[in-house]
């Protein structure tokens, strides 16, 4: 439907400040070589409260697509509201919509493949902001195993297409289990959170050195922290 050369996707409970366009839409008139603009976006609940806030930043503002899949939307994704990206309408016409057979982690798909094919432009400014409700889908579907399960799939996706390196592995991997010890809280049962165990394990033969040395340090922070 969308008919410029541009498109910003803003959701009702979003808002911004009124520089973000302006911030964003500029550098990809200016290099047609970018695909994607982004800033940073404030997550709040429904007092105002912050929840958490996105932090990417690059000593360019501009980066390869795949280098800032790697490092960004590898083992979880910077893009958590999609108000806070602009991508170039034209880059449509070259995904594989891979993305539409997502239920829940779509969006984070989606990113992958704008990005994919071209620079992304990185604005370290905070200029997005929106609400995190209780009963958004999110929250359903971590509830379900199906937002972590999605997130297992993107990984081996990024995994099998970029050729990342054992570094970027092992940040990614780290990621998944920081993101499996939260969700497994919310897990609706233990048959869910069984099945999420056996799919982190499965995803690299790094994960269990990684997941080991994540718990004894838990652990040791904990027990030094008593005293």
């Amino acid at each position: 439907l969308a008919k410029g050369e541009f498109i910003w996707i803003a959701e009702s409970d979003d808002w911004c400040e009124t520089d973000l366009l302006e911030t964003l839409v500029v550098p990809l008139e200016n290099n047609s070589s970018l695909a994607l603009g982004i800033c940073q976006c404030k997550l709040v609940d429904s007092s105002g409260n912050k929840l958490y806030q996105t932090k990417c930043s690059e000593n360019e503002p501009e980066v390869s697509g795949e280098k800032f899949i790697k490092k960004y939307l590898f083992g979880d994704t910077i893009i958590v509201n999609s108000g806070m990206a602009v991508f170039r309408k034209s880059v449509l016409s070259k995904t594989e919509n891979e993305y539409l057979s997502f239920k829940g982690a779509g969006d984070w798909m989606f990113w992958i493949e704008i990005a994919i094919h071209g620079k992304v432009f990185i604005s370290d400014k905070c200029l997005n902001y929106c609400y995190r409700h209780d009963a958004t889908h999110t929250n359903k579907s971590e509830s379900t195993g199906q937002d972590f399960s999605e997130g297992n799939r993107i990984f081996n996706y990024v995994l099998s297409r970029l050729s990342p390196t054992k570094q970027e592995i092992r940040l990614a991997i780290k990621q998944r289990i920081q993101i499996y010890v939260i969700q497994q809280r919310k897990y609706s049962s233990s048959e869910i959170k069984k099945k999420a165990k056996r799919e982190l394990f499965s995803l690299h033969n790094h994960v269990l050195v990684i997941y080991t040395t994540y718990r004894i340090k838990s652990y040791l922070k904990s027990v030094f922290f008593c005293f």
